[in-house]
C-alpha cells in the first residue's frame, strides 16, 4: 500500500520506445492504452489519490513527444 501525499496528486508516465520518428505518435498512444489497460490510475485511486494524472513519452534518438489523455494531442515535440 502507498502512502498518499497530503494533496493526493499523483502522476504516472509510461514511456515508450518509437522505431521510427514518424512512430512517436503511435508509441505514445500505446502507452496511455497501456496505462488504462493495466489499471495504474486504478490503483491509485484505491490508495486515496483523488487527482491523477497520465502522460505517455515516446523516444525515438534524441527526439520525443509526450500526450496525455485529456486531449489526444501531443503536448511537447522536439528534442529532448
Amino acid at each position: 500500500m502507498r502512502s498518499p501525499s497530503r494533496h493526493g496528486f499523483a502522476i504516472i508516465f509510461e514511456l515508450k520506445i518509437a522505431e521510427t520518428i514518424d512512430g512517436l505518435k503511435e508509441a505514445c498512444e500505446k502507452g496511455l492504452r497501456q496505462i488504462d489497460e493495466r489499471g495504474y490510475a486504478k490503483e491509485l485511486a484505491e490508495d486515496g489519490y483523488r487527482q491523477i494524472r497520465k502522460y505517455a513519452v515516446a523516444f525515438y534518438k534524441k527526439d520525443c513527444e509526450v500526450m496525455c489523455p485529456e486531449d489526444k494531442e501531443q503536448i511537447f515535440d522536439k528534442d529532448c
